[in-house]
């Protein structure tokens, strides 16, 4: 797994940065779904590792039968109940250099498209779940390497 380089990153808590996504999808007037939010965090968590080389939570991806899924967000975050943007608890979050600017970003290009569209990007062949879910003696549950996640993300562009 990739490590941090630069001391000023921070792995934040995965289930603060599901509520923050929440926040930030209800204040653009875009609301998630638990598909949505778990697809739309993977992707931020695909970038950020790609282009930081760092984890930007404390939970890695594992591939469950509808694609990638932080098990901490699916039982910790619930998406009908939003945190005001300016809690107090988002504070370490908004001021990670440019990560707020890609969070907005992920929202605006990803909502667009509905669950069950994100749940098939995420399934399709080559992807990191995809991967994953062919590796000798498979198990649901298994987490989705750090690496075919870098490699996955560093063709994509947002």
């Amino acid at each position: 797994m990739v490590t941090a380089t630069n001391k000023e990153m921070k792995t934040h808590d995965s289930i603060t940065f599901g509520k923050y996504l929440v926040s930030v999808a209800i204040s653009k007037q875009k609301p998630l779904n638990m598909t949505k939010l778990q697809k739309l965090i993977f992707i931020i968590y695909g970038f950020f590792l790609t282009e930081q080389q760092h984890r930007i939570i404390n939970e890695y991806p594992q591939a469950w039968p509808y694609g990638p899924v932080f098990p901490k967000i699916h039982k910790g975050v619930d998406y009908t109940n939003v945190v005001d943007l300016n809690n107090s608890s988002f504070d370490k979050i908004k001021e990670e250099d440019g990560l707020p600017e890609l969070v907005e970003r992920v929202v605006e290009t990803y909502t667009k498209y509905t669950a069950t569209q994100l749940s098939n990007w995420s399934h399709m062949q080559g992807s990191p779940w995809h991967r994953t879910t062919k590796l000798a003696g498979f198990k649901w549950s298994t987490e989705i390497p750090d690496n075919y996640i870098i490699e996955y993300f560093s063709t994509k562009s947002l």
